[in-house]
């Protein structure tokens, strides 16, 4: 016996919404690990925060392209979406960096603590405002 259409809508959705977390987390991986050697290697000459600022602006290029492509396969307008995607990685970028400069440049906490601490809050807030709102399906 066939499950309900429902049922079958439902379990459909659980399983696109598994596949893109699982491409999200994968684009972020290799994001991440752009993004911390840029991070690192400003660092040495640059204070946290305008090593952030570098490491994010970079960092948000090769995470449009990838989810965009694939992790959302996103079919819509580039440009209503680049605008969405860009304003807010903006705001994270905004928000990462000024968490950074306050942790280690003023407070002078653990930079790698601090680092991993921050990007972890901004990979989840940066997951749901990319799929609900910058990869919205039309």
């Amino acid at each position: 016996m066939t499950a309900p259409v429902t049922t079958r809508v439902a379990e459909l959705v659980r399983t696109m919404s598994e596949v893109a977390v699982v491409r999200f987390l994968v684009v972020g991986v290799s994001n991440t690990a752009m993004g911390a050697g840029i991070f690192w290697f400003a660092h040495r000459s640059l204070p946290a925060a305008p090593s952030q600022f570098l490491s994010y602006t970079i960092s948000t290029i090769w995470s449009y392209y990838w989810n965009r492509r694939w992790t959302f396969q996103s079919q819509g307008k580039v440009a209503s979406e680049a605008l969405r995607f860009f304003s807010v990685q903006s705001g994270f970028m905004l928000l990462s960096t000024t968490l950074l400069g306050l942790l280690v440049d003023r407070e002078h906490f653990p930079t790698l603590p601090s680092w991993a601490g921050t990007v972890a809050l901004i990979t989840v807030l940066n997951f749901l405002a990319s799929r609900y709102w910058a990869f919205k399906k039309a």
